[in-house]
């Protein structure tokens, strides 16, 4: 009796950590958010209309969404579904003096008599 003997060679790619499914899901929405395609405030999708656009799961769905409601991308409300609570970062602009100098800190000139 002869058996044939399969050799399995596996690349280091084989290695590498396969994203999950409801990871791409939330990755490709947090995209969506953080481009502004879906605007803060906004009502995300249901999750009903997202298992048929995907073709997976509710569990997949709604594991995609707790992973952004973890994030602080979206927030749930009940009764209502799950809105866009993303809020970009803004980087402060210095406050600048008459001359448009920076102005020093201000200090107690109390404490300086000290």
């Amino acid at each position: 009796m002869v058996t044939d003997t399969i050799l399995l060679i596996l690349t280091d790619t084989d290695f590498i950590m396969k994203t999950t499914l409801y990871q791409k899901i939330a990755e490709t929405l947090s995209d969506q958010i953080q481009s502004g395609t879906i605007k803060t405030g906004e009502k995300m999708p249901s999750l009903r209309d997202l298992k048929r656009e995907y073709g997976v799961s509710m569990n997949t769905v709604i594991q995609a969404y707790l992973e952004l409601e973890s994030q602080g991308l979206i927030i749930s409300r009940p009764k209502s579904g799950y809105f866009v609570n993303y809020k970009p970062n803004q980087l402060s602009v210095p406050s600048t003096g008459k001359n448009g100098q920076s102005e020093p800190p201000k200090t107690d000139k109390s404490e300086q008599c000290k």
